[in-house]
């Protein structure tokens, strides 16, 4: 499944790209503000009840036809309350946005996404709770192949006058076919499937799948308020400069996820069979991100602005400031990762909500404060600040339960990214391409030289991961 999933979001991410530099900065901060706007919808079409599903399934897999039966009129009626609130929401807050009426015209084409996303979730949480994997791989590829393809067909023909609209219109029609092709498979195991009216079910489903809705939903502010209050405060432009900075984070925390991923097992059975050998994973786990991450927060400092420039266009240099703020944030992640799969592993999930839901209404607070006069950049620092606070409440929770500190582990990447950092400021290569190829290498030596690289650990993390 980790394969299928980060190369359909490396496709999405070529996408995002070619569409970002043919839209332009404002129609590409529009799109941007909408899908932020929509995530909440997502949110009130699902409620948690996927996650859920999976959860119980997985105990009773007699259940299956339960929840799916149930599942399905459940998911159509609330999805029809998220597109009614979506609009709502929408038509209320039009006067304090610049460009409502583009808004206006695509959030209903997205109202019909989120259901065919809500219905994808439900139809995958069946094969998930089965462990068949390779479906949810298949559809993720299969969606994101559609959409790239269809879409940079009209970006680069002239026949359309408004290809935003379009391109809406292709994400919403591909998740529609997504549904019927999963539909499908799900009939082959479900022959006579029905839809069941049963109210008394929809209630205990709700009543047991709403701290997972809530979960989603902190994350959700953490990662979407910013843009609308950019949006809201300022305007779709600086929208469109921030989320093209942004598209670079996730691209990077994509991999962190995925690596989050593949630790949770390994972790899981080191909980249970010895606490020193889980933290000496968890040292190895830290050394490895560290080493990762440090060099893309110092070496963004000195690319940042012509990075922007390479990957999409000169329009958008302006958030050169924030994407190099961000790249920092990359770095806590990965550190707060390493605490929040410990966490999981040893059956403290309520901690990590409870860290998520700090960070996200600290996040919601400053931003009210800092966006108004600082845009894009105070949004960046903003989030840096919520992370690094996220990781202090991580820290300080996992203390009493498992001796260990981060530490140890940062001394020497930060000494092999500052000698990076200084060679970087000497040389002022020519050319970004030329200035990522000098930094890699001087701070491959530089870690070397330090004693940074432990090739036995690495080997032992290899192997554990394997087996894991």
């Amino acid at each position: 499944m980790s394969a299928g999933h980060i190369a359909g979001r490396v496709l999405m991410f070529v996408f995002t790209v070619i569409l970002a530099r043919e839209l332009g900065d404002e129609s590409f901060g529009t799109f941007s503000f909408a899908f932020a706007y929509v995530a909440f919808g997502f949110i009130v079409a699902d409620l948690g009840i996927s996650v859920y599903s999976v959860r119980e399934i997985a105990k009773d897999p007699s259940r299956e036809r339960e929840f799916l039966e149930n599942g399905m009129p459940l998911k159509l009626v609330l999805s029809a309350i998220a597109g009614i609130l979506m609009l709502g929401v929408l038509f209320a807050l039009a006067p304090f946005l610049d460009d409502s009426r583009e808004l206006l015209r695509i959030i209903p084409w997205l109202a019909v996404y989120v259901l065919g996303d809500s219905f994808i979730r439900l139809f995958v949480a069946i094969f998930r709770a089965r462990h068949n994997m390779e479906v949810e791989a298949v559809i993720n590829v299969f969606i994101r192949v559609i959409i790239t393809s269809f879409g940079i067909l009209i970006l680069y023909s002239d026949r359309f006058a408004d290809p935003l609209l379009v391109i809406i219109l292709v994400y919403t029609v591909a998740h529609l076919l997504a549904v019927l092709f999963l539909f499908e498979k799900i009939r082959s195991l479900f022959p006579r499937i029905r839809f069941r009216w049963l109210f008394s079910s929809w209630k205990t489903i709700l009543t047991h799948s709403w701290p997972f809705a809530l979960s989603i939903f902190f994350t959700g502010i953490y990662y979407n308020l910013d843009t609308l209050m950019i949006g809201f405060m300022r305007n779709f432009e600086e929208v469109g400069w921030y989320n093209a900075a942004y598209r670079i984070i996730f691209f990077l925390l994509m991999f962190i996820a995925t690596f989050q991923s593949v630790l949770l097992p390994v972790f899981s059975k080191l909980a249970q069979s010895s606490k020193e050998e889980l933290r000496r994973m968890m040292s190895l786990a830290s050394r490895v991100l560290f080493m990762a991450t440090i060099p893309l927060a110092v070496g963004g400092l000195f690319v940042a602005r012509d990075l922007l420039n390479l990957v999409y266009t000169e329009e958008y240099v302006n958030g050169a400031i924030a994407l190099s703020i961000l790249l920092f944030t990359v770095v806590v992640n990965g550190a707060s990762s390493v605490y929040a799969t410990a966490m999981q592993a040893m059956g403290h999930q309520k901690i990590q909500l409870h860290a998520t839901a700090a960070g996200a209404i600290l996040n919601a607070v400053l931003n009210a404060a800092v966006i108004p006069v600082f845009s894009l950049n105070g949004a960046a620092v903003t989030t840096l600040i919520s992370e690094l606070a996220v990781l202090f409440y991580l820290m300080v929770k996992l203390r009493p339960l498992l001796q260990y500190s981060l530490s140890p582990h940062l001394a020497r990447p930060v000494l092999a990214g500052c000698c990076m950092g200084l060679g970087l400021w000497l040389f002022h290569p020519p050319h970004v391409l030329v200035a990522i190829a000098l930094g890699a290498g001087i701070y491959g030596i530089a870690l070397i030289v330090v004693g940074g690289v432990r090739l036995e650990e690495l080997r032992k993390l290899t192997g554990m991961l394997k087996r894991g």
